[in-house]
């Protein structure tokens, strides 16, 4: 009859008292039993240890040798097992537990569709449901992406890209609509004119033609590029008559700020002190639920919080709920004597981020210089000169007479 080999996964801690140990040990080995860690603790008290398989053949020895027995520890695999098997309900439920979790990541949980308008975000979403792809539905019973991909540009009009992220649960259709150019309008004639106080620095007219040079100083208001283009001759060549047209270009001028900036020299910062304290949730199907942590006695005051989040999964699916961690960390303020070189210089960033602010898009800061520095009642008063070249250009219509 063969033994289980679980038998030899696990041992029991048992102590020996009597008279008779040695003979009992002996007899022990001429039976094939065996005992390790053997160690003697009394005159008449030994404690060993012995594989589950053979304590039933030790019983039987234990009184022809006038000894007794009591069991201490029990480790291994082995029990570990028969502890399970006790508690058929728990292992029940925790199979019934993982086949859930299982079955739940094999539905689709959402569907969601980002690009475009609304309308035809809103005729994917219904292509989408007429196909099956909705919440609820099986995923292995769902065409492949590259299918739905296919389909769903032959079938729904306006769409030219469509790109398909079937993460876990989830489907996100990202799409990109098709958008015509609206039929040019015919332009009123008009000039373009300075909108600021400014030095030409380049001219680039495509329609009209310019009446100010690189290097030319000009106002707000003046004209730049003028619409009325080159004069049109008649059949008898003596009277003229000016063709009016759209002017249309960019004009870059050399324009100057001034911009007056402070700010003290010294300042609260913020630094962690090394106290912190974490909560943990259970988030899922847009809910939180509290875990633990939220009893900590550690007071923490003027916290900065990070968040941590799990990203468990399960045969390739994102599982529907994961585990957020949420740290405070316990900050405090200090004052800080900065020098006056090093608030300069901050003074000097922060005046260039707050013009690119005010600037369009293409402006560009060409040259500064620091006008005036002082220090006044603990802050630092400075007063910068910027040279920008920007697009000074603006249509205005022509009026008669022009």
């Amino acid at each position: 009859m063969g033994l289980n080999p679980l038998h030899n996964s696990g041992k029991v801690e048992i102590y020996i008292q009597g008279e008779s140990i040695d003979g009992l040990l002996n007899t022990c080995l001429r039976e094939g039993i065996v005992l390790f860690d053997v160690e003697r603790l009394k005159d008449y008290e030994w404690r060993c240890w012995v594989y589950p398989k053979d304590i039933k053949k030790l019983r039987h020895l234990i009184k022809p040798h006038q000894c007794s027995m009591r069991f201490g520890k029990r480790v291994g695999l082995f029990f570990w097992l028969m502890g399970l098997m006790k508690r058929k309900s728990f292992v029940a439920g925790f199979f019934f537990f993982i086949a859930l979790i299982y079955t739940s990541s094999q539905f689709v949980w959402s569907v969601d569709v980002s690009g475009g308008d609304k309308d035809i975000q809103h005729e994917v979403q219904q292509w989408a449901t007429s196909q099956g792809i909705e919440p609820g539905a099986w995923q292995f019973r769902l065409p492949s992406n590259e299918d739905i991909q296919r389909n769903l540009l032959q079938e729904v009009e306006g769409v030219v890209w469509v790109g398909i992220d079937s993460r876990g649960t989830s489907y996100h259709f990202q799409i990109v609509e098709e958008t015509l150019p609206d039929p040019r309008e015919e332009a009123d004639v008009q000039n373009i004119v300075s909108t600021k106080t400014a030095v030409i620095h380049n001219i680039y007219a495509e329609h009209g033609v310019p009446v100010v040079e690189p290097q030319q100083f000009v106002n707000r208001g003046d004209l730049l590029i003028s619409g009325n283009l080159v004069f049109d001759k008649t059949q008898d060549e003596e009277d003229t008559e000016p063709v009016l047209a759209s002017a249309e270009g960019e004009v870059i001028g050399e324009v100057w700020y001034k911009m007056d900036v402070s700010l003290p020299l010294e300042r609260n910062v913020r630094t962690l002190t090394g106290e912190a304290h974490s909560e943990y949730h259970l988030v899922g199907w847009d809910h939180s639920l509290p875990v633990w942590g939220f009893f900590n006695e550690t007071e923490v005051s003027q916290a900065l919080k990070g968040v941590e989040e799990t990203n468990w999964s399960l045969f390739g699916y994102d599982l529907p709920f994961q585990i957020q961690k949420e740290t405070f960390y316990d900050t405090q303020v200090e004052d800080i004597l900065e020098d006056k070189e090093a608030v300069i210089r901050t003074v000097q960033e922060l005046g260039r981020y707050m013009l690119r602010k005010q600037l369009p898009e293409e402006g560009e800061i060409k040259g500064e210089n620091i006008l005036h520095t002082e220090v006044d009642n603990g802050k630092v008063n400075v007063s910068v000169h910027y040279r920008v070249h920007e697009d000074i250009s603006r249509q205005v219509p022509i009026t008669q007479g022009e």
